[in-house]
């Protein structure tokens, strides 16, 4: 623009010069009270949008660690529980046999002392009988030699004999 066609518009070079003049002290005005404080809460936001985000992600990694962790932990314990249950019935198993065989050697203990009883009475009860028998012979001797007895009073004597050890048994 030469300088008739500003004086056409009706601006002098002074007045243009003034405007310009006004036009970069506002722009300055402006950047300096709205641009940078707006750039710096921009910048301020996005760096806690980044912050925020590098936190999420550090949380996720952590918390796939722990997750991994506790799956590893969780099998470890259901591992030494199993463990614990197979030592359980083990145990149970080796004390079934032990109490069975305890069983079957104190039911061999009574059956042996019950036949070492049985075997005693038996032999008691033998001798008890010999001496009765031995007794009763000796009496039934006795009565023979006190009088002479024919057949039918030997056969009386006999049958008392019988009834006799037959009473006392």
């Amino acid at each position: 623009m030469n300088g008739e066609e500003i004086e056409m518009i009706g601006i002098s070079w002074q007045q243009l010069a003034m405007i310009i003049a006004h036009v970069v002290v506002l722009f300055l005005l402006l950047r300096w009270l709205l641009y940078t404080p707006v750039s710096q809460l921009i910048d301020s936001r996005t760096r806690e949008i980044e912050e925020g985000l590098q936190l999420a992600e550090e949380n996720r990694q952590r918390q796939e660690q722990l997750n991994t962790e506790y799956g590893e932990k969780i099998q470890e314990a259901r591992e030494e529980a199993r463990k614990i249950v197979e030592k359980a019935y083990t145990q149970r198993d080796e004390l079934l046999k032990e109490a069975q065989k305890e069983a079957n050697q104190k039911k061999e203990e009574m059956l042996e002392k019950a036949r070492q009883e049985i075997e005693a009475e038996k032999e008691r009860a033998f001798s008890e009988m010999r001496e009765e028998i031995a007794s009763f012979s000796v009496a039934i001797a006795g009565r023979i030699l006190e009088k002479e007895i024919d057949e039918a009073s030997h056969k009386k004597l006999i049958e008392q004999y019988l009834d006799e050890v037959g009473r006392a048994s």
